[in-house]
């Protein structure tokens, strides 16, 4: 954490500055950097959860195929790609993200519909 720092100009106020608080602001104000480890994780995350619904769909007594679960893994990290493609072509960040939301949605929702959900 950086040092609290006092401000002559303002009668000796205190300012407190953390980097967790800049590395969000990084964020929200489009670093292509930031996004793309964003990226990653969302890989990482989009992976387990596609984990989950293997195991919720080979637990259940029913013999389905989980072929279109990783189909969905695949669309999601084609999206990925297409984002970290769009932000490396100056696409600003805001755009590519909605991007990823919309996907991210629709990859739920279809692993949530073909897995059955929680209540199987």
């Amino acid at each position: 954490m950086d040092a609290v720092r006092t401000n002559a100009a303002s009668g000796g106020a205190k300012s407190h500055s953390t980097p967790a608080l800049r590395a969000h602001a990084s964020v929200l104000t489009g670093d292509p950097q930031e996004f793309e480890r964003f990226l990653v994780l969302r890989s990482i995350v989009t992976a387990l959860i596609v984990g989950a619904g293997v195991t919720i769909v080979e637990l259940t007594d029913e013999l389905t195929r989980v072929g279109p679960l990783y189909v969905l893994l695949g669309a999601s990290v084609v999206v990925g790609v297409i984002a970290a493609g769009l932000t490396r072509l100056k696409v600003p960040v805001a755009r590519s993200a909605w991007v990823v939301v919309v996907a991210d949605v629709a990859l739920v929702a279809g692993i949530m519909h073909y897995s059955g959900g929680v209540g199987g």
